[in-house]
């Protein structure tokens, strides 16, 4: 290991702490922020998506090239304000402490004089904001980060991974000179982990709750071989359950909805998430005793998603089979 948490700590000037910091906000231990920068907001999350585009805009608000990450994620809005460092040497500090601390550098570009043959480049005026977009900022922030007039001022991009034993940490700075005497800097940190899953156990009680509240439930452990419709072995024990919780309810019609992600025609898809519906409904009912006429097969392929098909993770949690309660 090249480098720890306390070397990158040292590699920024020391600061002093100010009551100006937004409430129960502490910087991160890998990172220190720049001097006499404040802390507007932060956030914590145990477990979320993020994602980091690497890429220029290649499209209307598009880009190809990102890494789709998982684990706990850090977010810090720091403001230097009435200050005479520009952007750009907030910028060239974060970017040269990430490198110096051991980071592969991912993705970075400054535009610092909002140069249009820049503009759609990793760290330029129009980049900015479409890398953003993936990992929004909520409003109760009161971030400035891509604010401002048209006489604001240029931006600058950095990311960077630090591969450790217990997992890789990710590194974002993102600067924006708002005014003259503001600079914007956004810090996120992502410490990379799977889901620690299992901690949810599918029960009737869980499924009745879920029924009576939503109207649906997503029946989890039901497992398909990629593109086809077979139902597999290892799904057992969670048709066990949802035979159960339909027993209990015998007077009950259900829909069983099959979804798919994005790939492939639409008619494809429509068709492989009914005949996936059609299988769990046809082993609840040869395998479990379940009457045909309470449960409906339907397919609505990939025009329900439940989060992004842009990513691996996204894709994986749009193909799902859904329990729906009718008439």
């Amino acid at each position: 290991m090249k480098n720890s948490y306390l070397t990158m700590l040292l590699l920024l000037l020391p600061y002093l702490m100010t009551a100006q910091d937004a409430d129960g906000c502490t910087d991160h231990p890998l990172i220190s922020r720049y001097p006499d920068a404040q802390i507007i907001w932060c956030s914590a999350e145990d477990f979320a998506e993020y994602h980091i585009a690497t890429g220029p805009v290649t499209g209307y608000q598009h880009i190809d090239e990102w890494i789709d990450l998982e684990g706990k994620v850090y977010r810090y809005n720091y403001e230097l304000r009435n200050t005479t460092n520009t952007m750009n040497e907030v910028y060239q500090n974060y970017r040269n402490a990430l490198q110096k601390a051991g980071f592969e550098i991912l993705a970075e570009g400054n535009d610092p004089n909002r140069d249009r043959m820049k503009a759609n480049e990793v760290g330029g005026k129009s980049w900015m904001p479409v890398a953003s977009r993936r990992n929004p900022l909520p409003t109760t922030s009161m971030s400035r980060l891509n604010t401002g007039s048209s006489s604001s001022g240029g931006y600058g991009f950095a990311a960077g991974k630090l591969e450790k034993p217990e997992g890789n940490v990710f590194v974002t700075v993102s600067a924006y000179q708002y005014r003259s005497d503001i600079v914007v800097i956004q810090v996120d940190v992502i410490e990379e982990k799977p889901l620690d899953d299992g901690k949810i156990t599918i029960d009737p009680d869980y499924l009745a709750r879920e029924i009576a509240t939503k109207g649906t439930v997503t029946l989890s452990g039901i497992f398909f071989d990629f593109d086809l419709a077979i139902v597999k072995p290892e799904s057992a024990d969670a048709l066990a359950v949802i035979a159960t919780y339909l027993k209990q309810n015998a007077d009950a019609h259900f829909f069983v909805v099959g979804h798919t992600d994005y790939k492939g025609n639409l008619a494809y898809n429509l068709n492989l998430s009914k005949e996936r519906a059609a299988a769990v409904v046809n082993k609840l009912v040869s395998d479990y005793g379940i009457a045909k006429e309470q449960l409906e097969a339907q397919g609505v392929g990939p025009l329900a998603p439940r989060t992004t098909n842009e990513s691996d993770i996204g894709r994986e949690k749009n193909r799902r089979v859904e329990l729906v309660l009718g008439n």
